[in-house]
C-alpha cells in the first residue's frame, strides 16, 4: 500500500479539506461529514496563513505548508507539534538553506523525510521529520533541474520525487 502522498495516506478514514479564505483545516471524513477545523489566522505556533497543501506523515501527523514561510506538523487533533523553514530571526536570509519562501507544496517520503515545492526560491527542499535540513535541488530557471516558481510535489513508491513547475 502507498503510505505517500495526497492519494492515500491523506485520505485514510479522514479527509483534509484546505480553506484557503478561512486560513485553516478543515477535516472532513470519508462520508463527507465535517468533523473539525485545525488551526486559525496568524503566526503564533499552529496558526495559519493561506495554508496551501497538506499531507499526512507516518506517525498521522499532520504536515502543512502556508504563507508564514513555513511548514508546520500538527498531531491529528490539530496540537502543534514542531515549525520549521522560518526565518526566526533577522540573522539569516530567506534564500538560505533551510529557509522557505512561500512553500505551496508538501509530501512525505518512505523514509519520512518531508519534501518541501520552495516556490519562490525555485527549489525543493527536504527536511528530517524534526524539520532539520538536509537537502535541496533546483534554481531558477527553464533547463532540467530548474524551476519557475514550483508549486506543488510529490513521492512515489521508489521515493522519485515529481515536481509541478509554474
Amino acid at each position: 500500500r502507498r503510505v505517500h502522498g495526497k492519494s492515500d495516506r491523506c485520505m485514510w478514514r479522514t479527509l483534509f479539506k484546505l480553506q484557503l479564505r478561512m486560513r485553516r483545516c478543515g477535516v472532513v471524513r470519508d462520508d463527507a461529514v465535517f468533523v473539525r477545523t485545525i488551526g486559525s489566522l496568524g503566526t503564533d505556533y499552529g496558526d495559519l496563513s493561506f495554508p496551501s497543501d497538506v499531507c499526512m506523515d507516518h506517525e498521522d501527523r499532520l504536515v502543512t505548508d502556508c504563507n508564514n514561510n513555513c511548514v508546520q506538523v500538527l498531531s491529528r487533533d490539530g496540537a502543534f507539534v514542531c515549525k520549521f523553514g522560518l526565518q526566526e530571526e533577522n540573522t539569516r536570509l530567506i534564500s538560505e538553506n533551510g529557509m522557505l519562501n512561500n512553500p505551496n507544496g508538501a509530501c512525505v517520503n518512505s523514509k519520512g523525510h518531508i519534501v518541501v515545492a520552495d516556490t519562490y526560491n525555485n527549489r525543493v527542499q527536504m527536511f528530517s521529520s524534526d524539520g532539520t535540513f538536509l537537502c535541496t535541488f533546483g534554481s531558477h530557471g527553464n533547463a532540467d533541474g530548474q524551476f519557475v516558481g514550483p508549486c506543488g510535489v510529490r513521492v512515489d513508491d521508489d521515493d522519485n520525487i515529481y515536481v509541478v513547475d509554474q
